[in-house]
């Protein structure tokens, strides 16, 4: 099983899903690793975005692209739309907090 690693994200800091986007991707290039999972998470008793990392070799990290939707139409559209610039889907079934709300969020891989 390849190596994984779970970073946490304080709820609080994460003003935009653009701002956790760049975090993401940051966090991709400086692990080296891709991301598998982004779900939402308690720590010490505060509200937390857990991102699961896993190590990778063969492929370019760091290129993300976040969407946020609200219904499963929203999510197919979306879908569709990324699949129509050769962008594939690196995580379907995502949630954060953005500026304390929950938000379902689909991450695509973007076409380096």
């Amino acid at each position: 099983m390849p190596t994984q690693r779970v970073v946490a994200y304080g709820a609080d800091t994460m003003d935009s899903l653009k701002t956790l986007e760049s975090t993401c991707k940051r966090d991709e290039a400086r692990l080296t690793s891709k991301i598998v999972k982004l779900q939402l998470a308690e720590v010490d008793g505060k509200k937390a975005i857990a991102a699961t990392y896993e190590r990778v070799d063969d492929i370019k990290v760091g290129h993300l692209s976040f969407e946020e939707y609200k219904t499963d139409v929203d999510k197919q559209s979306l879908k569709a739309i990324h699949k129509s610039r050769g962008e594939t889907v690196a995580l379907d079934d995502g949630e954060a907090y953005i500026k304390g709300a929950e938000v379902k969020v689909l991450v695509f891989r973007e076409k380096p």
